[in-house]
């Protein structure tokens, strides 16, 4: 995603001479392309990111457009960028305002967001083949801003959501939904939030291994989902 992003960009800045790139001594073997083609337009500022932001919005009040921004969009905004070379999922773009990715429909439904939005999708097809469960997915691209009309009503018309996030249970796109859900009162679905612990992590390694480790690969969430299913009818009866 890392490379795909500074290509694109590179190819804007072509075009427009107001595009400047930040960076806080970060980037090196990816933002080289930008660097060596608009020397002048690229700011290594050092390891000082806070002021990096003070430096992008002034170059912004002076009508440049600051990466630490995004094309197009009026205003800062905060973009992750991946490097682990992830499969490309939303081949189209969509609508910053509030976007809200979805795959299906289901009485179960899945939320997710992030690139671990590619663990989700393994999973929803083995449940389908291995136990005949259909599940729906939803991806939330953006947090903010947060689609929220969107999500009420997968809310109010599901029976059971996951939550299943690269973050801590707190702050992030759990915080979000679950406050959501709670405005509801008794018509709230049951809510499983997979998510990290908020402790101190121990280990060390790449992506996958760390997603393994906390649960978060395909294998793990099927187990997971299978088993609060299960304890949710058992709650029923």
């Amino acid at each position: 995603m890392r490379n795909r992003f500074i290509q694109l960009l590179c190819a804007w800045a072509k075009e427009d001479e107001s595009i400047y790139l930040l960076t806080a001594d970060l980037g090196f073997s990816v933002l080289e392309p930008f660097a060596h083609a608009f020397p002048k337009r690229f700011i290594n500022v050092g390891i000082a990111e806070q002021n990096m932001i003070g430096i992008a919005a002034g170059l912004s009040l002076m009508g440049k457009k600051v990466f630490v921004y995004i094309k197009k969009y009026p205003g800062p905004s905060y973009l992750r960028l991946s490097k682990g070379g992830e499969p490309l999922i939303h081949a189209d773009y969509f609508d910053i305002e509030g976007s809200f990715k979805s795959e299906l429909f289901s009485d179960i439904n899945i939320i997710c967001h992030g690139t671990v939005l590619s663990e989700v999708i393994k999973t929803k097809f083995l449940l389908k083949e291995n136990y005949n469960l259909t599940v729906g997915v939803f991806s939330i691209p953006l947090l903010k801003p947060f689609p929220t009309s969107n999500c009420l009503n997968l809310l109010r018309n599901s029976k059971h959501i996951f939550l299943i996030e690269e973050h801590m249970k707190c702050g992030g796109m759990n915080s979000l939904v679950t406050s959501l859900a709670a405005s509801l009162g008794p018509d709230c679905p049951y809510i499983y939030t997979y998510a990290l612990d908020e402790k101190v992590m121990h280990r060390v390694g790449d992506q996958t291994y760390l997603r393994s480790a906390f649960g978060l690969n395909a294998e793990n969430l099927l187990e997971s989902i299978l088993s609060d299913l299960s304890i949710a009818a058992k709650l029923e009866v």
